[in-house]
């Protein structure tokens, strides 16, 4: 507040002073109540210095002397030797030069290694104008010399520092560039770290989802293998078991034949057609068992083996006509077979019972054609009309009908017979 109203040039300078000098009292006052040594020793100095330009010099004096001793106290050489200054000031205002000349040599002891330069720019200052003032040129600009090379150590201490302090800021920025791509290229390491994270985790849990499914499957297989087994095992068993059914069968079909063969012992000729009949279906029926139970993986019989067997037997019951086949590969199912034996059988059965001719051959024909078979039997006899409600022919058209035949006609002036079946009920190179 003091130094505010000393710099305040609009002030008379009486008025100025006044105020100064009642301020600077109330914060002597204060320092010595609170003991704040450093700020009552910077006032005193302060006053002192304003009362020797007001030529108070005693109070000066003792003011200055005063602050000199407290700065001392504290072991504050620098601030003690600006209170010397402004003694030595005091004293070249009251022209006490004596005793001016026997305290500088101290204060320049006290200086001369020191870095105070603005401080020894003052006082070599006031030595050398004291010089001068005596006539002794000489040493007034040897110290005058001096004080302008305090004055140089001063800016070059200043520049110094000012360019400390950009080498600080530099290196300030310099460091916090650095940082800040420290920082950055930690970031990317732990984004990068992160996306390794997920992509590991992703990883596992594939790795994870591989072995479940592995281990699934694996388990799954086991149990597959195991009821392939289990099923083998039974198909086997199964198949043994219908093997075994067939052959019974046949043998119980052939045990029946051979007591109706044995029956026909002592009944006249004439009697004997319905038993043949009967015989002839029986046999029929056992024919088809024995290809059965002889061939394991029986779901289709061959139809020309199968009719060649059922003509062979009628050949030796010493049928006279010849018998020709023209019959294309076609393979039937087992269970509906058996309907095409019993057709044959009837035609056979009809042709030697009614045909006059022996020597024109009877015709058998399986042909594919258009997506199906063309059955045709002929025996080139001529049909009486009194035959056209026979229960043999009303046979045969019922099982025609049982094998899905279609298109079926007799031609009553040779004997022929004709139908079409379809290839969904057999297998052959032919397909619809």
């Amino acid at each position: 507040v003091a130094a505010i109203h000393r710099e305040y040039g609009a002030t008379p300078e009486a008025v100025k002073n006044d105020t100064v000098l009642k301020i600077l009292n109330e914060g002597i006052a204060l320092a010595k109540k609170y003991e704040l040594t450093e700020d009552e020793a910077s006032l005193r100095n302060e006053l002192g210095l304003m009362q020797a330009q007001q030529s108070k010099f005693e109070q000066a004096d003792a003011n200055l002397e005063r602050a000199a001793h407290l700065f001392r106290s504290l072991g504050d050489t620098e601030n003690e030797m600006w209170v010397a200054r402004n003694i030595m000031t005091s004293l070249i205002w009251q022209t006490r030069f004596e005793e001016f000349n026997e305290l500088y040599p101290e204060v320049i002891r006290a200086i001369d290694t020191a870095e105070w330069y603005q401080l020894k720019s003052e006082i070599y200052t006031l030595i050398g104008n004291v010089e001068r003032a005596h006539g002794d040129k000489e040493k007034g600009w040897e110290w005058h010399g001096k004080a302008q090379s305090a004055v140089s150590e001063y800016y070059i201490q200043a520049n110094s520092s000012q360019m400390a302090a950009f080498t600080t800021l530099y290196d300030t920025e310099k460091f916090k560039k650095e940082a800040l791509e420290k920082q950055a290229e930690l970031d990317r390491q732990k984004y990068q770290l992160n996306q390794y994270i997920f992509f590991s985790v992703i990883l596992l849990l594939i790795v994870a989802l591989v072995l479940i499914v592995l281990v699934r499957e694996r388990r799954l297989k086991r149990d597959l293998n195991k009821n392939v087994a289990d099923l083998n095992v039974m198909n086997d068993k199964y198949e043994m078991l219908i093997v075994e059914s067939n052959h019974r069968i046949k043998n119980n079909l052939q045990m029946i034949i051979s007591m109706l063969e044995f029956s026909k012992k002592g009944i006249e000729h004439s009697k004997t057609d319905i038993i043949q009949s009967i015989s002839g279906k029986i046999q029929t029926i056992s024919t088809l068992h024995k290809h059965l139970y002889l061939d394991m993986h029986n779901e289709f019989v061959d139809l020309e083996f199968y009719f060649t067997e059922l003509i062979e037997q009628y050949r030796q019951m010493d049928m006279e006509q010849t018998i020709q086949m023209e019959i294309d590969e076609v393979q039937i199912r087992s269970e509906r077979i058996v309907y095409f034996g019993l057709i044959l059988n009837e035609m056979l059965t009809n042709t030697i019972e009614h045909s006059r001719d022996a020597e024109n051959p009877v015709t058998i024909k399986v042909k594919a054609k258009d997506g199906h078979w063309h059955f045709e039997y002929c025996d080139y006899s001529r049909h009486e009309s009194s035959r056209e409600a026979g229960t043999g022919l009303q046979l045969i058209k019922g099982l025609v009908g049982r094998v899905g035949g279609k298109e079926y006609l007799l031609d009553k002036n040779n004997g022929t017979y004709q139908f079409q079946f379809e290839t969904k009920h057999s297998k052959s190179v032919v397909t619809s």
